[in-house]
Order: C-alpha cells, then structure tokens, then sequence
C-alpha cells in the first residue's frame, strides 16, 4: 500500500515538471510553451426570463369568397362598408361594394309605357298582309265579358264619373267613312294607340276625323284622327302626355296601328308604306264622363216601386167603356131584326 501511494505522487510531480504553461482563472486562457493560447468560447447563460414566451401564431388563411346573391343585399344602417371578423388563430377581413338598390316598381296597377323595338318591329311590318280595301272586312263577335263574382256582404255600384283625359290629333290613310263605317278600321286605330301608350283599349275612344264627329264623316284620302285618351288618375295625366309624344316621335303608335290593322285585315298599302316617326302638337287636357262599376260594402239598394194607377179617376171614367160596349150590342141587334 505504501509503495503505490509513492508511485503516485512520484508520477504527479513529474507531470508537474513538464508542463511550463500556465492558466489564469481570472483570464479565462490557456499558454503552453508555443506560444498558443486558447479562450473559451463557451456562451455565457443568458438570464431567463420569468413570463415563458408564447407560442407563434399560425399564419392566417385567406378567407374563402362567398358566393354573391343575385337580390341586391341591404345598405349598411350606419354607412360602414366593410366586416371585420376574427377566429382561432386566424383572421379574415371581407369587404364589398355598396350595394346596388333594386329598381324601382311601380305600384300595382300603375300604367307603364311599353318598350319599343323599332327594328324588331319594321321585320314584323314586312310578313305582314296588304289588302287592297277595307270594304266589307268584319270582325268576328266578341263575347260579352262574365262580370267578376261580388263578395258577400258587398255589392257592384254602377255610376258616372268624369275622369281627365288627352285629347292628341294624328293623321292616317283612312277617310272619314272608313273610320266611320268599319269597326275593323275604327278598332285598328284604338287597339294600336291603346299598346303604344300602355292603356287599355276601353280607355281609348275617337273623338273625330278632320274635326268632324263620327256621324258627320268627310271622305278624304287622309284623315286626321282626333284621339282621347283617358288616363287611369289625374296623377298620371302629365307622365301620359310625356309618353304619348315619345311615343308618336319613336314611331310606336304607327308600328302599333300597323300591326292591328294587319290582324284585323284592314291594312292597305298606303298604311304599310306610312313613316313611323311622326311629330304631334302637345296634347290637350280634357275631361269625358265614363261609366264605373266599384264594388261597395253593403246591401244593394232597392229599385223604386212602379208608379201606381191615378187614384183619381172617378166612377163615370171606370164605367164608360163597359157602356160603350153594350150600347153596340143593342144597336147591332136592331140592324138584325131590320129596325
């Protein structure tokens, strides 16, 4: 045991003898014999920190585009344009256009001019047929129209009205006797302007052709048709004359009047080769009375009874008669028996 503790220390002090470097603790380096040192390069430990550090966030998906609805959505209340809107680690940021209001619609049952397609219409004109004269063209009967069933508890009230109206003057290849004389004519010239303006046929009537009544007809190659149109309210009275003009410049009522004559049979050369587009004066205001049928609540009034019988015929009037009768009689005996 002694002798391994002196081959120790023996071994230890040698090794101490052969090294001539020295180290510094406080430096932190190495120097041997060559001249070389050596640092440590061993990173100091940072200080950690208490709060441990979050985990990073995802990165955000782009947010998927919604499919548009075809009904125009609703305006913002509060003007805002854009939503914003956050989930779980990820966020998404939509924003749309102002959105576009929906056409305005009229209120039921409010007149509307219909659209005008002048090419389309100027195809149609040449299918059409030509008939040399109107003479002796008629109309198949119409059936008289089913009145709409009345509500219990209600009743059809039938009155005269006055109602505002046009009054606007166009001239066409008709004379006075054709207006006058074939309903086919007559309805050809309503039935067009009716469509043109966006009427019904029974708010058109013809007043007159060249400034005479229908009864007092001129035979003129041309004709100047005097028209009313009865507009629906007074409220509509203006926007109608507007459209009526329009309609007139744009050549719808002729293309209109063409296309009815055509269907009634009664379209001449010298209406198909009519220009469309023609200019007429501002029409006038006027007012015509009208028969209305208005369903009211209530019961139907009655009719006034029948008149009765004089009650002052007297005995002698009632008797007369009878009188007469048998004072015949005896005569007519007597002239038998020869007296």
């Amino acid at each position: 045991m002694k002798s391994a503790l002196l081959l120790l220390v023996c071994l230890v002090c040698a090794g101490a003898n052969s090294t001539s470097g020295s180290y510094n603790d406080s430096g932190g380096s190495y120097e041997n014999d060559s001249g070389g040192s050596y640092e440590d390069t061993t990173a100091p430990t940072l200080t950690p920190t208490k709060t441990p550090t979050k985990a990073p966030t995802k990165a955000p998906t782009k947010a998927p585009t919604k499919t548009p609805t075809k009904a125009p959505t609703k305006a913002p209340t509060d003007g805002d344009t854009g939503s914003y809107g956050t989930t779980e680690n990820t966020g998404s940021y939509e924003t749309t256009a102002t959105p576009t209001p929906a056409p305005a619609t009229p209120a039921p049952g409010a007149r509307k001019m219909p659209e005008f397609d002048a090419a389309q219409a100027a195809k149609d004109l040449a299918t059409y047929t030509v008939v040399q004269s109107t003479a002796g063209v008629t109309l198949p009967p119409t059936k008289t129209p089913t009145p709409a069933p009345v509500p219990e508890g209600m009743y059809a009230k039938t009155e005269v009205v006055e109602k505002a109206a046009l009054e606007a003057k166009m001239t066409f290849p008709f004379n006075g006797d054709e207006v006058r004389n074939s309903p086919a004519v007559k309805g050809a010239l309503i039935d067009g302007m009716a469509a043109a303006v966006g009427v019904e046929a029974g708010n058109v009537q013809i007043a007159a052709v060249d400034g005479k009544k229908l009864d007092e007809g001129r035979r003129l190659a041309d004709a100047e048709i005097t028209f009313i149109i009865i507009a629906d309210n007074a409220a509509d009275l203006a926007a109608l004359s507007t459209d009526l003009v329009a309609a007139a410049a744009g050549g719808s009522i002729v293309a209109n009047i063409q296309k009815a004559a055509a269907a009634n049979g009664v379209l001449t050369p010298a209406l198909k080769a009519m220009y469309p587009e023609v200019i007429i004066e501002t029409p006038t205001t006027t007012t015509v009375k009208v028969t209305v049928v208005t369903i009211v609540t209530g019961e139907a009034p009655t009719k006034a009874p029948t008149k009765k019988p004089d009650d002052n015929m007297n005995a002698g009037n009632s008797v007369a008669p009878a009188f007469g009768s048998v004072m015949a009689i005896v005569v007519l005996s007597m002239l038998s028996a020869g007296l």
